[in-house]
C-alpha cells in the first residue's frame, strides 16, 4: 500500500496520526468496504486504498483542493495513475458516498474496542449498552421537497436526525438523516449489531416487530410500556426473602 504522506498542516504529530489511521483502516478493510459499497467492481482503473487516502487527507474544512489537485495526489499514491480528469471526476458517485459512509461506520464501531472502555460490573454481561433517539432540525423552505415537515405551521422543511449512541464508545455508533415525516418507529433498525447488547429507546420507537427482531439477533431491549399493554410475566429474576408471590404466568396489571 502507498505510504501516507506526512501532514503539512496543524500541530498533530504526523507519525502518531499515520499509525492511528493505518491501524484503524488497513488496506484489506478499505478494499472490502469498497467492494461492499459497489465503489469498485474491477481493479483495473482505480485503487480504492489510494483513493481513500487522497480524499481523506487532502480535503477538509481548512484545506481547499480542486478535483484536479486531488487527482494529482491520487496519482502520487497509486501504481496506475489516472491521466484523464473526466475519469477521476466520474468516480464521485453515490457509490463513493456509500463507501465513505461504511468507512465512518467502521471507525465508530472500533471506538468501543479502545482500552479502558468497559462497562460497570453490573452491566458486564452485555457487550454494549446503546441508546436510540432522534431530534428535529428546521431547514430552509427551499428543501421542503426532500425534507417535508410535519410539525410546523410555517412553510419550512424538517430533517430528522436519528442517533444511536454507544455507552462503551461514549459517542455515536450510527447517525442517520431523514425527512421529518419518517415515523419514529422506522428509525429503529435492529440487526446483527445488537447481538449481546442492550438497546434502550423511548415510546416513540415502541414496535413489537422491532422487539422480535432484537430477540432474533440475540440482543436485549429496555423501554417503557404503552398504557394499553398488559403483558404476561414469563419469569422473575429477582430473589426474594420469605414468602414471595409467584409472578410467573400472571399479567402485569
Amino acid at each position: 500500500m502507498p505510504a501516507i504522506s506526512r501532514s503539512r498542516r496543524g500541530t498533530f504529530p504526523p507519525t502518531l496520526l499515520e499509525e492511528t489511521l493505518l491501524e484503524l483502516y488497513p488496506a484489506d478493510i478499505l478494499t472490502r468496504l469498497a467492494e461492499e459499497s459497489g465503489f469498485i467492481r474491477r481493479y483495473r482503473k482505480i485503487d480504492p486504498v489510494a483513493f481513500f487516502w487522497a480524499v481523506t487527507l487532502e480535503a477538509g474544512v481548512y484545506v481547499q483542493r480542486s478535483l484536479d489537485q486531488l487527482r494529482h495526489v491520487y496519482n502520487e499514491r497509486a501504481a496506475k495513475p489516472v491521466h484523464s480528469y473526466a475519469s477521476f471526476y466520474d468516480r464521485f458517485t453515490p457509490e463513493l458516498v456509500e463507501f465513505l459512509r461504511l468507512r465512518v461506520a467502521h471507525g465508530l464501531s472500533q471506538l468501543k474496542s479502545a482500552p479502558g472502555n468497559r462497562l460497570s460490573p453490573k452491566l458486564s454481561a452485555f457487550e454494549d449498552v446503546m441508546i436510540q433517539d432522534s431530534t428535529i432540525v428546521r431547514l430552509s423552505a427551499s428543501l421542503m421537497t426532500h425534507f417535508p415537515a410535519t410539525r410546523s405551521s410555517q412553510p419550512t422543511a424538517g430533517a430528522k436526525v436519528a442517533t444511536l449512541v454507544s455507552v462503551r464508545a461514549n459517542g455515536p455508533k450510527r447517525v442517520e438523516l431523514m425527512p421529518e415525516s419518517v415515523s419514529e418507529r422506522d428509525t429503529l433498525k435492529p440487526g446483527p449489531w445488537v447481538k449481546g447488547s442492550v438497546l434502550i429507546f423511548d415510546l416513540g420507537s415502541y414496535k413489537h416487530q422491532a422487539f422480535a427482531r432484537i430477540a432474533e439477533n440475540g440482543g436485549f431491549y429496555l423501554t417503557r410500556l404503552q398504557t394499553q399493554v398488559d403483558p404476561t410475566i414469563v419469569r422473575s429474576l429477582r430473589v426474594h426473602r420469605g414468602r414471595a408471590i409467584d409472578l410467573e404466568g400472571k399479567s402485569w396489571k
